[in-house]
């Protein structure tokens, strides 16, 4: 289970698919943490946007609630940038696409380091020195 990031720049054009992707990372990290015992409490994730209806401030700023749901969920990381209050006419740019972006990446990277060190209860680990864990 892995997410898919892009660094975006100032030429870049950010549109329906990338959104649908987000969205698809902000699943993958909920599921992630479900299954870390964390439960985040996400609002309907939409990933069928195309080029003939997509909507921009509403649902820009319910990505943002889910990303931050995730972060409240487990803990905000170091570097997490809080979540923007989109209306009609914002402009998006390259630099909050990356801030979105790279709230997943690090939520992401923190709940695998979570999972990939979790010592379950009722085990141990005896290492070399005889200590035990």
């Amino acid at each position: 289970m892995s997410i898919v990031t892009k660094n975006w720049g100032p030429d870049d054009d950010y549109g329906p698919q990338e959104l649908n992707r987000v969205e698809q990372n902000t699943q993958v990290v909920a599921a992630l943490l479900e299954s870390a015992g964390y439960r985040p409490e996400l609002e309907p994730i939409k990933t069928d946007r195309d080029e003939s209806g997509y909507e921009f401030s509403d649902s820009l700023n319910r990505v943002e609630r889910n990303i931050d749901a995730l972060a409240k969920a487990l803990f905000e990381p170091p570097g997490y940038q809080q979540p923007k209050e989109w209306a009609a006419g914002m402009a998006h740019n390259y630099e909050d696409a990356n801030r979105l972006e790279r709230n997943l990446e690090l939520i992401y990277t923190w709940a695998m380091l979570t999972v990939n060190n979790f010592k379950y209860c009722g085990t141990f680990y005896c290492g070399e020195d005889g200590d035990i864990y």
